[in-house]
């Protein structure tokens, strides 16, 4: 019960790091923890995700496999985009349907790095999960999008484009 609840809201910081590394932001140690800012709605989807896969895997293992894969993003769906955890699986399934195949591919790679990862005594497990992590954020941000650049940052890259001497003639 205690991986249910701290789980989810860590697994969610270190998305939110991926995210400020894949900006180029300055990290601090402190980032890890802010899943916790949600986590009644990441402990939520974990529940009920746990229990949808459960009941796939006793059905027959094809619906287990398949919603595993299904609820890929749902962490960095209700994080990102402060959806609920009901209307974050029901959009990441959608999302990640449409594309199934690839993700199951990538789920193989998955494994696949984690076994590399345990031959090497465990140890190369510290390398294989960040991994993982940092693969599946790149994998949301390639579909889902980036955030919006902020006002300023627009406000910066309109005042680099108009040179001083032709400022004069547009304002």
């Amino acid at each position: 019960l205690i991986g249910l609840a701290i789980g989810a809201p860590m697994t969610a910081g270190i998305f939110i790091v991926a995210r400020k590394l894949a900006n180029k932001e300055a990290v601090e140690f402190s980032d890890f923890f802010l899943g916790f800012e949600h986590i009644t709605q990441l402990v939520l989807g974990n529940i009920v995700m746990a229990i949808f896969v459960c009941i796939g895997f006793l059905l027959l293992l094809l619906p287990g496999f398949y919603l595993a894969i299904a609820y890929g993003f749902v962490y960095m769906i209700i994080v990102f985009e402060y959806m609920e955890c009901m209307i974050a699986m029901d959009v990441c399934s959608n999302v990640i349907t449409k594309n199934w195949w690839n993700f199951l591919l990538m789920a193989l790679v998955y494994v696949g790095i984690m076994l590399l990862g345990a031959i090497a005594l465990g140890v190369g497990l510290l390398v294989a999960f960040p991994t993982i992590y940092c693969i599946s954020y790149a994998a949301y941000e390639d579909i889902m999008g980036v955030p919006d650049e902020t006002m300023m940052d627009k406000i910066d890259e309109i005042g680099q484009e108009i040179k001083p001497e032709e400022f004069d003639e547009k304002f």
